[in-house]
């Protein structure tokens, strides 16, 4: 009889075991959460994870209000503040206590983290509190090399690490009262005493760029100011030529220095009508490092320039030859071109700078009435070498003119409409077509 009631306890025992093995197993298999837990308040013990994700998610509220005493700060849809709720997350700590066994009857209530974004919360609030004040720290400004000195100022901003905390206890709320917390600058104008001992070594910096023994640009106190710049970390402040401000003054100082190189220009047909020019290039990279090793220095800095070979460039043929039996001259304000024609034959082909949009060369066809090697012209106070005038004596062919003074217009005007309505050559060219041209020469202009 004993023995019979032992083999039934057994069992019975046996048979209790393997149904809560069946039930645990139904429900590890039908992935149920039979913690005692819930999440955010809501609890989620005995329902499978995608419905405890529906009930979590049905209660996180769309619309946000931030408050500020009796003034309501910012009203509107989450996402304009970056606020994102992670309930995946607080579902997966639910499935970890389910598989603790020996913590699936306590009650533990999950919090659902939450991100948010503090630059677009403040971007989005309407009206900022009066005593909103974000801390200012300390900061050094250099003006034609001098230091000034700005004190640091402690503000009063959001706590929002409360309001995390907030968000994080009540996540179903939406409604939340921001509190001001007193906050200090990182840095006091005292952490700023070695940063002012930089700037003063480096405003020490005196640079003569140097080419063929003459000075072409001079590197001192104002331009110095202007490049210095200062790279923080942490509390750190460190005073620096910024990267961007000396490529930017590089990049001014080679358009300045540098010589273009004029392409070859050629037409259709391959004939070549002007040879172009090397140019010259700065060569900006050493000019930086020698720049950046002699800061502090007082110093001559021997420019480098590196030869830049012309390119080609195919233009239409802007002329007509055999518009005369004799010589003519054509001359095409659009391409800034003129050619002196004998019949069919191009004798020669010169750029030239006919007259500005406010003053333009008449288009027409002309004949040279007059030649004078040196003209004068009283109402300019200016000498016009190797006149040739087409229109009375106001409009003529000349070389690039000489001021009473001396001065000499460049070579670098001829390509471009600059002159007061004459056609302007290069001296050399000049002289060739004044030689070449005779009284009675037609001239012939379009566009």
């Amino acid at each position: 009889m004993k023995r019979e009631k032992i083999a039934l306890l057994i069992t019975i025992t046996s048979t209790i075991v393997i149904l809560l093995l069946v039930i645990i197993l139904m429900f590890v298999k039908c992935q149920l959460i039979i913690a005692n837990v819930s999440v955010g308040g809501v609890k989620i013990g005995f329902r499978d994870k995608i419905n405890a994700y529906q009930i979590i998610s049905a209660k996180i509220p769309n619309q946000i209000i931030f408050k500020y005493g009796s003034d309501i700060l910012f009203q509107g849809d989450k996402t304009e503040i970056g606020l994102i709720y992670d309930p995946v997350k607080s579902i997966v700590e639910a499935e970890k206590i389910n598989r603790s066994f020996d913590k699936i009857a306590y009650a533990k209530n999950i919090s659902i983290p939450v991100i948010y974004n503090e630059d677009a919360i403040l971007s989005k609030i309407n009206k900022l509190p009066e005593k909103y004040q974000p801390a200012q720290n300390a900061k050094l400004e250099i003006t034609n090399g001098i230091i000034s000195e700005v004190k640091e100022i402690n503000g009063q901003e959001f706590d929002f690490n409360q309001l995390a905390n907030l968000i994080t206890n009540n996540p179903f709320s939406g409604e939340y009262e921001l509190t001001m917390v007193e906050t200090r600058a990182d840095i006091k104008l005292e952490d700023l005493s070695r940063t002012k001992t930089e700037i003063e070594n480096i405003l020490k910096t005196k640079l003569s760029l140097i080419q063929n023994k003459k000075i072409k640009e001079k590197i001192e106190v104002k331009v110095i100011s202007a490049l210095i710049g200062f790279e923080q970390t942490d509390n750190q402040v460190k005073a620096v030529v910024e990267e961007a401000k000396i490529d930017k003054y590089l990049e001014a100082l080679s358009n300045k220095l540098s010589v273009k190189a004029n392409p070859v220009v050629k037409y259709q047909n391959g004939e070549v009508v002007d040879n172009g020019k090397k140019g010259s290039q700065l060569n900006i990279e050493k000019l930086k490092k020698d720049i950046l090793d002699n800061l502090g220095q007082e110093k001559n800095i021997e420019l480098e320039f590196v030869e830049a070979d012309p390119t080609a460039k195919i233009v239409e043929q802007p002329f007509q030859p055999g518009l005369n039996v004799g010589k003519y001259i054509e001359i095409d304000l659009s391409t800034q071109r003129l050619a002196a024609f004998n019949g069919q034959n191009k004798d020669y082909e010169f750029v030239v700078s006919s007259g500005k949009w406010s003053m333009p060369t008449p288009n027409g066809t002309f004949t040279i009435n007059n030649k004078n090697p040196r003209a004068y012209s009283s109402k300019y106070n200016l000498y016009m070498p190797y006149w040739m005038a087409f229109i009375g004596s106001t409009y003529g062919l000349h070389a690039l003119p000489e001021w009473a003074n001396g001065y000499k217009e460049g070579e670098n005007h001829l390509g471009v409409p600059i002159s007061h309505g004459c056609v302007r050559l290069s001296t050399e060219n000049a002289l060739t077509l004044y030689n070449w041209t005779e009284i009675g020469t037609t001239v012939v202009i379009h566009k």
